[in-house]
């Protein structure tokens, strides 16, 4: 009787050869030998369990004839059990990231326990804490898998992503360790046009105009569909006696944006009651998604222009005057007739004195502000603009 050895294993990939078994009622001491082969013991044999039979049998010449030789059967005598596997994340690019750029992300599934190489199962992606995958499952081919993102999966900020294989009947499933992945926020541009003003650098408004201002923030990022701008905030002017509306409460104007696709704008005005190069800016200050930026518009605002040349009688009281020493000149500025009701602004500038055949020498702006509830005048000096003012 020949009698297969059970309680074999191997796994899935292996090629098993160690079969035994139990050769018993010989005679005389007659010899015999048998070898053992199952379905189960090649390296393509799916996992499960395999019957292990008598391949064949020999004994000594002369002696096969009297014997009846029964061959036996090891039911399920061979376990062909999965594979165990590794999962890493191979690769995520780019990153960082922008938001709603398409991320892809790879991931390789070697076999651990055999040589086979893995070509079976799903690699699902998901990143931080969340059980939804970022993309359709990989399919795991020569042990790698890949997907790429589809639009807004991941919101601006730090992340981390998980490969986890999810493997066929031949493998055991692997999870990776966490990769980091960071996600900025997309880039805008902003830009300032008026309706009286054609182009900032070279046109000009008279002063008291009623300036219309528009303010567009652009999505201008080049990854991704690009997303409209949301959000308010306040323009600014250097020169604070510019009049906006809307106001943000603090003097300041006030756009709301509103739009759709890449850009969205708001509309207000300014109203310049000062000569001057009044600069304006516009800051956004960016969303959840958008990067904050700004733009500065340089507005030229002109007033009705008189000039002067005064001549000067200044003896000094016949002292010379040590070099290095100042000497203050005092512009009076009278009014007659008609009396001043409303805040009026009166600007110098563009001016200089020249002493004998000296070259002319520059002096600072002055602005002489006409305010019918101020109490007293006074006198101070803006050194950012380098300017006079007198209220």
């Amino acid at each position: 009787s020949i009698t297969p050895d059970g309680g074999k294993s191997k796994f899935y990939g292996d090629v098993f050869s160690a079969f035994t078994g139990v050769i018993s009622g010989q005679k005389n001491s007659d010899a015999a030998t048998a070898s053992y082969a199952s379905t189960g013991a090649g390296a393509a044999a799916a996992v499960g369990n395999y019957d292990i039979t008598v391949a064949s049998y020999s004994s000594r010449v002369g002696v096969a004839t009297n014997w009846a030789f029964t061959e036996n059967t090891a039911t399920g005598g061979l376990k062909v059990n999965p594979a165990y596997t590794t999962t890493s994340v191979s690769m995520a690019t780019p990153n960082p990231s922008v938001y709603d750029q398409a991320i892809t992300i790879s991931a390789l599934v070697p076999n651990i326990s055999t040589s086979a190489v893995v070509n079976e199962g799903m690699v699902a992606f998901t990143a931080d804490s969340a059980m939804t995958p970022l993309c359709a499952t990989g399919t795991v081919l020569n042990g790698t898998a890949s997907c790429t993102t589809g639009s807004l999966n991941l919101a601006v900020g730090k992340h981390t992503i998980i490969a986890t294989y999810v493997p066929g009947t031949d493998f055991f499933g692997s999870g990776s360790v966490s990769v980091p992945q960071t996600v900025n926020a997309r880039h805008t541009s902003v830009t300032i046009t008026s309706t009286e003003i054609s182009n900032f650098a070279t046109g000009s408004v008279p002063i008291d105009t009623t300036v219309h201002l528009q303010v567009t923030v652009t999505d201008d990022d080049t990854n991704g569909t690009p997303i409209t701008p949301t959000g308010t905030f306040s323009n600014v002017s250097l020169i604070a006696s510019d009049t906006f509306s809307p106001t943000d409460g603090s003097g300041n104007g006030l756009c709301t944006l509103s739009g759709s696709g890449a850009s969205a704008s708001c509309s207000l005005t300014v109203t310049p009651v000062e000569a001057d190069l009044h600069e304006l800016t516009a800051s956004y200050p960016g969303d959840s998604v958008h990067l904050a930026s700004s733009q500065i518009a340089d507005m030229t605002v002109t007033a009705p222009l008189e000039s002067q040349k005064v001549c000067l009688d200044a003896p000094f009281n016949g002292t010379a005057i040590p070099a290095g020493s100042t000497v203050w000149f005092n512009a009076v500025f009278q009014t007659t007739g008609q009396k001043i009701t409303t805040l009026t602004h009166l600007t110098f500038y563009n001016q200089s004195i020249q002493i004998g055949r000296g070259a002319p020498m520059h002096v600072p702006d002055g602005v002489i502000t006409f305010d019918p509830s101020a109490a007293w005048a006074s006198t101070s000096f803006d050194a950012a603009n380098n300017r006079w003012n007198t209220t």
